[in-house]
Order: C-alpha cells, then structure tokens, then sequence
C-alpha cells in the first residue's frame, strides 16, 4: 500500500539518498516524519539562541528558507 513519500517527486529524492546511505525506507520516513514534527520548536529555540549581533533580517530570511524547505518537502 503506497505511502505519503511514495507519490511526493521531493519525498522520493529523500527516499533515494537515504538508500545510497544504506537505510531502509522506513528508516527514512521515521527522520523525515521526526524532521517535519519537530521543526517548527526547533528553529524557535534556535531563534532565542542566535547572537543579538546577528542582524534579524538574515536570521529571519534563514529562518524563513528552512521553513520553506519543510513544506515542499512534507507537500512534495
């Protein structure tokens, strides 16, 4: 029975290279799902750690392109 990573183009890349590393496909749909449970707290603690150097708009605009990233990769 197909899964949500066995019809999503950007899921079946992650699939791939988890392969060329050796893993199972379960294996790489526990991180995958792990990754897109846990993001969103994860980088909100990161957030609160960065150097108040850091100028906001880069931390803003990384942060924003992590989230991005997550979302085309759990929509595929």
């Amino acid at each position: 029975m197909p899964n949500q990573y066995n019809t999503k183009p950007a899921a079946l890349e992650q699939l791939y290279h988890g392969r060329l590393a050796g893993l199972r496909q379960q294996q790489v749909e526990y991180i995958l799902d792990d990754i897109f449970s846990k993001n969103p707290k994860v980088t909100e603690q990161v957030i609160t750690l960065l150097p108040e150097s850091l100028p906001a708009e880069l931390a803003k605009t990384i942060f924003n392109g992590i989230r991005r990233e997550c979302r085309i990769l759990a929509r595929g």
